[in-house]
């Protein structure tokens, strides 16, 4: 993941000069986003997808957005994972819950995070 959006429950994502321009521009771009964290008494993990780069549907969230909305549901941290057209949430019996971006339909996935 690249950009911690929230810390001991206060939004910090920011600029970072040590990482590529390119991806620091695309930070604050609306695009789709793949975030995960958890609960201030770590009672709940949370796998939040923000859909994007669907005009009339979604367009998605820069991060600095993003660290804001975390911070409205109560995350209490929160991470960037990989997100553009990478970004899907499948739940078990229900499949993919989300709207995923590619213009070629559901990517493969090399890697992923699920809870049991």
């Amino acid at each position: 993941g690249w950009g911690i959006l929230m810390r001991e429950g206060i939004p910090v994502f920011q600029k970072n000069d040590s990482i590529p321009t390119a991806l620091n521009e695309t930070a604050y771009e609306r695009h789709p986003r793949t975030i995960v964290g958890y609960s201030k008494d770590k009672q709940y993990f949370y796998f939040l997808t923000i859909d994007g780069r669907q005009a009339g549907y979604s367009l998605g969230l820069g991060l600095n957005d993003a660290a804001e909305l975390v911070r409205i549901l109560g995350f209490y941290e929160a991470l960037n994972l990989d997100g553009g057209g990478s970004t899907t949430l499948y739940i078990k019996g229900k499949g993919i819950v989300n709207s995923p971006s590619d213009v070629n339909g559901e990517r493969e996935i090399l890697s992923i995070l699920y809870a049991i």
